[in-house]
């Protein structure tokens, strides 16, 4: 004698088997999703998302590294202009307050937009190392301790290179945080590695 399924559990037992696949088909794109948002989150978003009040940078070398970031997004990535405007607000945060006073936002924005789009109109392309620790000269100038950090640029356009040594001048504020005070042309002028500090 022949037994028939319930009609009610069979379809109790295909709904149940269709709630089973769709939960797992959202759980899969749901993890895709998160994957492909961060990789989304480009050099741009990740130099304006960085929150400066809570993430400052501890030491000269990793002030520079991060200015330097900053750089390489102006004149290497795509961005709108609400972007860059953030972008140049992050880059004076950094610099001390004698700089800032030098290089008001209105002004530093302007020139920044020209030389950018000049930059990006002629095809090239920026990269910058920054040195180890220990390759930088730290002295205390009075009541002042200052850091100079050598930084090496490369430029790319087409298929010519060249590079050049720029010297940042760092100085600690009031708040122990490291500032940019400026920057010279070339690698750090014999007088000041005469003054050396300490590397620590």
């Amino acid at each position: 004698m022949k037994r028939w399924l319930n009609p009610k559990m069979l379809i109790i037992g295909v709904i149940s088997v269709a709630l089973i696949l769709g939960y797992y088909y959202y759980l899969t794109n749901l993890n895709v999703k998160t994957v492909s948002d961060n990789e989304e989150l480009g050099k741009v978003d990740l130099m304006i998302t960085e929150n400066l009040d809570r993430n400052y940078p501890q030491t000269p070398r990793e002030l520079i590294k991060y200015y330097t970031s900053i750089q390489k997004c102006y004149y290497n990535e795509e961005y709108t202009e609400s972007e860059l405007e953030k972008l140049a607000s992050q880059a004076l945060r950094l610099f001390d307050e004698e700089l800032a006073e030098n290089n008001p936002y209105d002004q530093y924005l302007k020139n920044l937009k020209t030389d950018a789009a000049l930059w990006h109109t002629n095809g090239k392309t920026l990269n910058v190392t920054v040195p180890e620790t220990r390759e930088i000269v730290f002295i205390e100038n009075g009541s002042e301790e200052l850091a100079y950090v050598p930084c090496t640029y490369f430029v790319r356009q087409g298929a010519n290179y060249s590079s050049s040594l720029q010297t940042y001048v760092c100085r600690k504020d009031a708040e122990g945080r490291w500032k940019i005070l400026g920057w010279l042309s070339g690698g750090v002028p014999e007088e000041v590695m005469g003054k050396e500090a300490s590397n620590g």
